[in-house]
């Protein structure tokens, strides 16, 4: 009010035409001198009372475009994870066999895992499991809708296998080896002559004839050591080697599954 007194003395001083034109005008007169009040008591209306139900369910709406963005962009992600798994897989000589994904449902640390197909999904006692181009272990046991997985970090594991470098098979230099688990140190080792070559970093492919064909030449273990052997240091050499991955940490795995023929065709 006291600014509207001063704007009208004012504007009584002002020649003719100017004060015309601002009383042709009072409202928006007004309107500029009130408006910064109204904002202010609009905003502390809005605290006080809270959103409106449209407010709301505009906020809520958003909120739940965000949740659904996350969930698809993690199933995405989970995709993209298994396609690299499964073209990772499929350079191994897989022919007469398919690809059988199974979640993880139980883990017996160190020991073995439950996956959660079973008989009535073709798997079988014997089948191998993997994991992207890893070995994870053998099939020992099955209900008809979960099997055990003995995994290949399992007490007094012993794997036949060739250790060589990271290359293609063709031009591999491999040592052929027998494997052991030693559970005091979690991890395998083997002893090997001075004469043959055997780095850290090297890679130890599956060749043990007690687990399928198929499963040959997937990865069990990666050199992470190699020191004299104490007891003949100017013979042999020992190495430590662990699996590149956590097998008790897997979510999913892989069966190996021989397709099934139907013996009356043809």
């Amino acid at each position: 009010m006291a600014a509207i007194v001063m704007l009208l003395i004012v504007a009584s001083l002002l020649p003719d035409s100017a004060a015309r034109r601002i009383a042709d005008r009072p409202a928006d007169v007004l309107q500029w001198v009130t408006s910064p009040l109204v904002r202010m008591l609009t905003r502390l209306s809005q605290q006080v009372r809270g959103p409106t139900e449209s407010e709301a369910t505009d906020t809520g709406a958003y909120q739940q475009a965000l949740l659904n963005n996350r969930k698809l962009r993690r199933q995405l992600g989970e995709a993209h994870r298994l396609i690299a798994q499964l073209s990772q897989i499929r350079q191994f000589k897989l022919a007469g066999y398919q690809l059988q994904r199974a979640a993880v449902i139980d883990t017996v640390p160190g020991s073995g895992i439950t996956i959660d197909v079973g008989r009535s999904d073709g798997i079988d006692r014997g089948m191998a499991v993997v994991h992207q181009v890893h070995l994870v272990g053998l099939i020992v046991k099955t209900t008809p809708v979960s099997a055990t997985v003995r995994l290949i970090s399992a007490p007094g594991t012993t794997l036949q296998v060739q250790i060589g470098p990271l290359q293609p098979e063709a031009t591999r230099h491999a040592i052929d080896a027998h494997i052991h688990w030693g559970v005091s140190k979690d991890r395998f080792t083997v002893l090997v002559g001075r004469d043959k070559s055997l780095t850290v970093g090297d890679q130890a492919y599956l060749t043990d004839r007690n687990y399928p064909e198929q499963a040959h030449d997937f990865v069990v273990a990666e050199v992470v050591a190699v020191h004299n052997e104490q007891t003949d240091p100017l013979m042999y050499r020992r190495a430590w080697l662990k699996p590149p991955i956590d097998l008790g940490t897997l979510g999913h795995v892989f069966v190996l599954v021989p397709i099934a023929t139907d013996r009356h065709a043809g």
